[in-house]
């Protein structure tokens, strides 16, 4: 199991919708476009492959995002990790000794550990502290509510007063994250992949039937 790239998704893909014209918006069947293969019920020839409905293996399509998005199945994951990292240098704020005694446990009690060990010298992120990786003297992001609909706050140290990250500082924090293995995550499972900048169009053939015009 691993996440998806963008890059899975262009060698795939077929056609990328870049404007409203390619989806015909006007219709109800607004994504039922021959360039991502004929559908069971048209007679259409399908404008890749030039096959019809019977023949037409179908076609993947990619949308391309304006900004990262996260990924509904990494929202948890994302509350759970950003207040651990310093959001200087995206770090986990942790001495060489203790990282060493994280490295000795499993996987998956990393996490747990860590948050143990930031609290005891952060008194849980209310205090400023010097981090241990670049020597920043910082406050860690906190996290305002449940997810989906939560808020990421942090202490801005130029102005002295708090403020709200947008989602795309949190995709840049966690793109420059590089204590993956410390926290018990592995490459298939990157947070540099928590976002996604793209949106998968399947194949015609794949949709549901609520998307064919033919059925009542």
């Amino acid at each position: 199991y691993r996440l998806r790239l963008m890059s899975d998704f262009e060698m795939k893909s077929k056609a990328e919708v870049l404007f409203s014209a390619e989806m015909n918006l006007s219709r109800l069947n607004c994504l039922d476009s021959l360039f991502y293969g004929s559908t069971t019920s048209s007679s259409g020839v399908c404008a890749i492959c030039n096959a019809r409905s019977d023949t037409c293996p179908g076609h993947s399509g990619v949308i391309s995002l304006p900004f990262p998005i996260p990924r509904a199945i990494c929202v948890k994951e994302i509350k759970n990790l950003i207040p651990l990292i310093c959001p200087i240098c995206s770090r986990v704020p942790l001495p060489d000794d203790i990282r060493e005694q994280i490295y000795k446990v499993e996987p998956h009690l990393r996490l747990k550990i860590i948050k143990n060990e930031i609290e005891k010298i952060s008194n849980k992120g209310e205090n400023m502290f010097v981090c241990p990786r670049c020597g920043s003297n910082t406050r860690l992001i906190k996290v305002i509510g449940q997810e989906p609909c939560m808020r990421f706050k942090i202490f801005d140290t130029f102005k002295n007063t708090e403020d709200f990250l947008n989602p795309i500082a949190i995709h840049r924090i966690l793109n420059s994250f590089n204590d993956v293995e410390l926290c018990g995550y592995n490459r298939n499972f990157d947070p540099k992949n928590w976002f996604t900048t793209c949106i998968s169009i399947i194949p015609n053939k794949l949709r549901l039937k609520s998307l064919d015009t033919s059925v009542s």
